[in-house]
């Protein structure tokens, strides 16, 4: 109620002053996301990012946007913030989770990159589709006490289909 609104209309002159201050970035972006506006609480976070010193109120924006992103199935803009995340968390928990959650990111891009490079007979996506293979099959190892039910059953049952399909695809594959 009133609370929210006085917080909200003290940030925005906070931002209107210093319109660069990057402590006013990290702490409207962390209030953007609590009203459930990702975007714009990651290009904050972005901003307050640019201070290192801020980076672990940016790392809690970019985390918790790329898993509602996984979740909602965006996994290219999730992806793209985990990435952004990971980079700047230092080892623990939260970078395995960073892990955790890009693997199944990357996973889930997978099927939409075959698919595509199939019906476009894009042979040139085999090494890409490789690469994002390895590196899924590496996070999902690396997080793997995050979620060991999960992660072994992306181990046994998905990759390695993904992998006969891919191998299969590049050794076939005409443009």
């Amino acid at each position: 109620g009133a609370d929210t609104a006085r917080g909200r209309e003290a940030i925005r002159r906070f931002r209107a002053l210093g319109p660069q201050a990057r402590l006013g970035a990290a702490v409207y972006s962390l209030y953007l996301y609590d009203q459930g506006r990702l975007d714009s609480a990651v290009v904050l976070a972005r901003q307050a990012a640019t201070d290192s010193s801020l980076w672990q109120y940016a790392s809690v924006v970019f985390l918790r946007a790329g898993a509602q992103w996984v979740n909602a199935k965006q996994y290219d803009s999730a992806a793209a913030v985990l990435e952004e995340g990971r980079a700047i968390t230092s080892a623990g928990l939260n970078r395995m989770r960073y892990t955790f959650y890009l693997g199944l990111a990357d996973l889930m891009r997978i099927p939409t990159i075959y698919s595509d490079a199939v019906q476009r007979k894009d042979c040139g996506k085999g090494p890409l589709l490789d690469s994002l293979l390895t590196i899924v099959a590496q996070d999902i190892h690396d997080a793997a006490q995050l979620d060991s039910a999960q992660a072994d059953r992306i181990r046994t049952q998905y990759l390695p289909t993904l992998r006969e399909r891919i191998d299969t695809f590049k050794a076939t594959c005409r443009p």
